[in-house]
Order: C-alpha cells, then sequence, then structure tokens
C-alpha cells in the first residue's frame, strides 16, 4: 500500500449575507463540493449546514441537508465555523476480490470544524474523488460518557429524472434481507413500503444527463447500517435508521457511541454514464484498510452446490457426493453444503468432509445466525450468536478440514447485529475460515477490510425460482438493473449458471444466464445448477466455466443502461472476458470497439442460439468492429485471449 498525505490549511472562501460558505474540489477540478452554514438571523432560524454538488456545469445534488443529533445534544442546528483544514491524500492497495485488483485513487479531503450550542465539536469530513464524494460527522473530543445516536439529517437531493432503486423490506420473519426487486420509478415517488428504500440507489438526471449511486461505507461496530425514508418530497431523499420490529425487536434503534467517534461514509458516486458508475471503486476507496493480512487460506473460487436443485440433499450426503465428483470435473475450488446438514449422524458428515478434502474440494458449511433476532428454524442455528460458543464451533470446523461458512438469516441492520457481523468475521479469520453472509445486509467496503468475507447475498437471485411465481418475467430486467446497483458496491452471491428449470421456468435464453458468471462478480461464484444442468452443454460451455474467474483484475463497461442491456469487460492476467446480458423482449445490437484492447486479441465467442436453449459458438479475432445481436432476453460471451 502506497499513502501520501499533503496537508494544507483552506481559508474562508465567502461570506455572503447570513450564509457562509466554503468548497472542496476533486483533485481534477471537475467535481466541487459546495458547504453552507445558515446562520441566525432577526427572523430567527438557526444555523444550520447544507451543501450542493456540481459536476462540470451541472449541479447534482441540489442544496441538501446536513447534521447529527445525540442523545446529550443536537448537531443539526445552532452551529458556528470553528475552522477547516485540507488534505490532499493519494494511496494505493491490492483488493483481492472485486472487479479491479490494484486500485489506486487521489482525493481531496476537507475537514469542517463548528461547535454547537453547549460549545461541543462536531467534524463534518468530506473528500472529493474525481467519480464523486464521500463524508462522514466526528465526534473528536475524548469522552468516557456513553450517549446515543438519536437522528441523521443527511439529505440527497435531486432534480427530475429516473431512480432504480429498491423498496427496503418491511420487518418479518425472512427480512428486511435486501431481496426486493431494482425497478424504474421517477425520483421523488415514495416508496411502496413503510420501510423507505434502501441502499445502494442509482440515479439518472434528465436535465445533466449526469448518473448518480447513493451508498455508504465503512461501517462498524460502532454504528448501525442506514437507509433511505419512505418519501422524498421534491426529491429530497432523506436517511432512516433501522426498525424497532427488526431483527425481532432484538438490538438497538438508536446506536450507542463513546467518543472519540465516527460514523460511516456517504457515498456519493457521479458519472456522464450509467457505465462509469459500474467501474467505480469508490466504495472501497473509503472503506478502512485490511484488519488483517491476506493469509494463504483466503482463496476466492467456483463452488457447486446441491440446494438449488434438490433442497432436501443436504439431508442426504450419498446424493452430495455427485456434486463433489462434479466439482473435480469442472476444476472448481468448492462445494457448499447447506442447511440442516446437521440432522444426519456426525460420522457420516466427518466421512463427507473427508471425501471432499481427499478429492481436493474445500467444504463450505451453512449455520443459521441466530441468535434472537431471527426465529428462523433452519438449523444449526444458535451455534455462532454466542462469542464462545462461535469460537469453539469454528475451532471444530478448523480441525476438521472445513474452509469456510456461509452464515444466513441476519434480519436487521440495527448497530447490534452490525457488531456481530465483525466479530464473526475476525474470528473466522482467526480460525482461517472464509465467510458468505444470506439474507443479509448489503456489502459496505468489508470485502476490502475484512478479506475472508468473500461474498454476501442481499440480492434477489436465482433461488427465487424455486418460491417466486413473477420471478422469470422480471428477471432480464432485474439481472441488468443489478449490475448498475448491487454488484457495483461488492461481491454479490446471486447464485447464477442455472440452465434447468426448476418451479418457475426461466424466460432468460441459455446464453444469458452463462453470461452471468461474467457479468455478476462474487468472490466464491456458486453454480447452482445439477451435474447434468451442466453436463448436457456443449464442450465450449463447459470448459468456459472451468476457466471463467471469478475475481479481476480490470473493468471496461462497453455499453448499457437500466432495465435494457449491459455488456461489460473484464481483465484476468492476460486475458479478457466479455459478458452482455439482454433484459428486453426484443433483440439488441451492440456495436462492440475493441479501442480498449492493447494488441490483438482472439476471441472465442458463445451466445445466443437457434433457440432460447441453443448456443451459436464461433471464433473470431478483435480486428476491427464487431457487431452482437442478442435475442429477446437474450446475452452472450467472449474470452479473448492474446494472439499469436
Amino acid at each position: 500500500m502506497r499513502l501520501f498525505i499533503l496537508l494544507v490549511i483552506i481559508t474562508l472562501l465567502s461570506c455572503a449575507g447570513n450564509r457562509t460558505q466554503w468548497t472542496a474540489k476533486s483533485p481534477s477540478g471537475d467535481i466541487i463540493f459546495r458547504l453552507s452554514l445558515n446562520e441566525k438571523t432577526d427572523m430567527g432560524g438557526s444555523g444550520t449546514l447544507t451543501y450542493s454538488i456540481s459536476s462540470g456545469k451541472s449541479v447534482v445534488i441540489e442544496s441538501s441537508p446536513l447534521g447529527i443529533d445525540r442523545q446529550d445534544q443536537s448537531f443539526s442546528s445552532d452551529l458556528r465555523f470553528l475552522g477547516t483544514m485540507q488534505k490532499f491524500i493519494t494511496d494505493s492497495y491490492t483488493l483481492h476480490n472485486g472487479k479491479r485488483s490494484e486500485c489506486e485513487y487521489k482525493t481531496n479531503e476537507a475537514t469542517f470544524s463548528f461547535a454547537n450550542a453547549s460549545g461541543s465539536q462536531m467534524d463534518l469530513v468530506v473528500r472529493c474523488f474525481n467519480d464523486g464524494v464521500a463524508f462522514r460527522y466526528v465526534f473528536p473530543d475524548s469522552n468516557d460518557t456513553l450517549t446515543t445516536i438519536t437522528a441523521e439529517k443527511t439529505g440527497f437531493a435531486l432534480s427530475k429524472g429516473t431512480a432504480i432503486m429498491m423498496p427496503y423490506d418491511n420487518p418479518g420473519q425472512w427480512w428486511p434481507a435486501y431481496e426486493n426487486y431494482y425497478q424504474s420509478y421517477d425520483i421523488g415517488s415514495s416508496s411502496p413500503t413503510e420501510s423507505g428504500w434502501a441502499f445502494p440507489a442509482f440515479f439518472e438526471l434528465r436535465d445533466s444527463g449526469h448518473a448518480i449511486l447513493l451508498s455508504e461505507s465503512g461501517l462498524n461496530g460502532t454504528y448501525c447500517g442506514t437507509r433511505l425514508n419512505r418519501h422524498a418530497p421534491d426529491g429530497l431523499y432523506t436517511i432512516r435508521l433501522p426498525e424497532s420490529a427488526d431483527g425481532e425487536g432484538f438490538g438497538r434503534v438508536y446506536p450507542m457511541i463513546q467518543q472519540p467517534w465516527r460514523s460511516s461514509w456517504k457515498v456519493i458516486i457521479i458519472g456522464n454514464s450509467p457505465g462509469a458508475i459500474v467501474e467505480s471503486s469508490l466504495i472501497t476507496h473509503v472503506a478502512d484498510s485490511a484488519a488483517y493480512p491476506i493469509r494463504e487460506y483466503i482463496q476466492p473460487g467456483c463452488a457447486a452446490w446441491s440446494w438449488w436443485s434438490d433442497s432436501n440433499s443436504p439431508r442426504d450426503f450419498a446424493k452430495q457426493k455427485t456434486f463433489i465428483d462434479l466439482a473435480v470435473e469442472m476444476g472448481w475450488e468448492y462445494y457448499l453444503l447447506d442447511a440442516n446438514w446437521n440432522h444426519e449422524p456426525t460420522e457420516d458428515l466427518l466421512e463427507f468432509v473427508e471425501y471432499a478434502n481427499d478429492h481436493g474440494i474445500g467444504m463450505l458449511m451453512w449455520y443459521n445466525s441466530g441468535g434472537p433476532h431471527n426465529i428462523v428454524t433452519e438449523a444449526p442455528r444458535d451455534r455462532l450468536f454466542e462469542k464462545g460458543r462461535r469460537r469453539q464451533e469454528f475451532e471444530w470446523l478448523q480441525d476438521i478440514g472445513v474452509k469456510g461458512v456461509k452464515v444466513d438469516f441476519w434480519h436487521s441492520d440495527k448497530q447490534d447485529i452490525i457488531a456481530y457481523y465483525v466479530d464473526l468475521l475476525k474470528d473466522a479469520d482467526d480460525c482461517d475460515l472464509l465467510v458468505n453472509f444470506h439474507g443479509c445486509t448489503i456489502p459496505r467496503g468489508w470485502h476490502r477490510t475484512y478479506p475472508n468475507l468473500l461474498t454476501l447475498e442481499s440480492v434477489r437471485g436465482a433461488e427465487s425460482y424455486k418460491f417466486a411465481a413473477e420471478y422469470p418475467e422480471k428477471a432480464p430486467w432485474h439481472n441488468v438493473n443489478l449490475a448498475f446497483t448491487r454488484n457495483v458496491i461488492g461481491p454479490m452471491d446471486y447464485t447464477p449458471v442455472t440452465f434447468s428449470d426448476m418451479d418457475y421456468p426461466h424466460i432468460t435464453t441459455n446464453a444469458h444466464e452463462l453470461a452471468l458468471s461474467v457479468v455478476f462478480q462474487s468472490g466464491i461464484q456458486h453454480f447452482a445448477d445439477k451435474p447434468e444442468g451442466y453436463k448436457s452443454q456443449p464442450q465450449a460451455v463447459q470448459e468456459f466455466l472451468m476457466d471463467v474467474p471469478v475475481t479481476w483484475d480490470d473493468i471496461h463497461v462497453i455499453d448499457g443502461s437500466p432495465q435494457q442491456f449491459i455488456v461489460l469487460a473484464r481483465q484476468k492476467g492476460d486475458n479478457w472476458y466479455i459478458g452482455g446480458i439482454n433484459g428486453l423482449e426484443e433483440e439488441k445490437e451492440i456495436a462492440i470497439s475493441y479501442d480498449f484492447l492493447d494488441g490483438d486479441y482472439a476471441i472465442e465467442f458463445l451466445g445466443d442460439g437457434n433457440s432460447p436453449r441453443e448456443f451459436s459458438i464461433e471464433s473470431s479475432s478483435t480486428a476491427g468492429m464487431q457487431t452482437v445481436t442478442m435475442a429477446p432476453y437474450g446475452g452472450f460471451v467472449m474470452k479473448l485471449t492474446p494472439a499469436q
């Protein structure tokens, strides 16, 4: 890692009437963050903070509120300016699991300090990047007294345009879990659920054409996860804390803090096109650096999985051995043993783990996270919630040669549960265990900070073909939207590439399904179909799935738009992979330029065939422009290798 900081003092830029303003700019100067302190007037009023953000000649975030309140005192009004300081930061880091392996950025960081009516200090720390802005609240004073955060006043005011958003789950036995659909709404629309809108949230501004993604990063056990309120009058989206009923009512709604304290970062990714949002690494740029080393056991890879095709199979080790054999044949690294494996005799489990290890396949095992925060009976449960029992279980898994755990059913973003996530990751690292969270919160930069976290669900994925009658009709455009929203912020365990049909048959083509292995990134890619679902495909398709990476060195979006289609390229070593999916019910023709490549490449193309379940397989080269036609709900992949 390389980190360079240049510290300078910023002076007051302008005073106009009763409004005091400061600015911070991106290194390129194109993105400008403007902060205003609205001071007291003869008419009353109060010292409140607002901000706006411009990109080029366009205002992309209009005047929006800032502030945070504690139980003991408020930092959202009656503020007075103390001073400001700026850092120029250039940093680089290696990300072993994501869209880009070698990450580098430059940012201007401005810290604006204010005192409230009691004289207590709050800092607003703002980082301006060339592709967006992040900011957080800091209480810098040391104080042993515990207090609580009662409200965060942050808002995001957006002009007219289109929002691609997911309604947040109302509390329930299975929720919240970030498993609704990302759909198109007008900016300013109210959420159809009482609980509001989930992060991340994507917007396209009508007048300027800018694309915006809102999310957060750098969350730890000292704060809760936040989201957006249900109503957004005139396009003003504001922050909402967890519901009291989340997690079966367990845990504090209002985070308890001790100073010094810092909030998570609110992240605003800004691009001139939707593709620029997909390419951004801003979420990990502001995340904390790795909490522990990336040791030898942390190996991303592909996994076979029996639950999707046979949900009772985790109780039958003989059935599951065929999936171990599939993983061996396909060259995949892992097998996931899912829920209720504990109902079988322990000696049978140990024999099964030994069978996997003898064949060079790493075993991943499912657990219920509960605890009092869920009432789901899927088992094993009540082994991980209490720290002493959790460490005992993890040490046993390490002893028998298990490589990782899938931990399900979290149902809350309250501070108590966020701290549980973090503690579990640290305990798992002590025992050389990989982690996959399901029924869970969204990534918030954790795959940088806790490198044994290889993937999270927080997505409505392929399991929905088993129980959601409406899913096949929605899946084509939902898959496209996921590339512009959920997968932008971190690895996503969609469990893709399902050629077989479940209870509700898919209308996507087989080429669309294959393309999800490139379009979607996950540090462990669970290929969900049964062995015959893969072995019945053309040899070229099987070989592609044997070779496709799960983590990448670089990304380049070729073309795409939410609700419609996306075509993107990912680099791994000397090779590039291109994946495209069509969310439309008509054909989509794409012109692909290879000007992002250095040199000539040979192309292996696998696209839509004469029917939705057939492939067209061709070989070509990168000479000149290439036109590809995706069938309705179709797709394609390309593997590009350097020409000899």
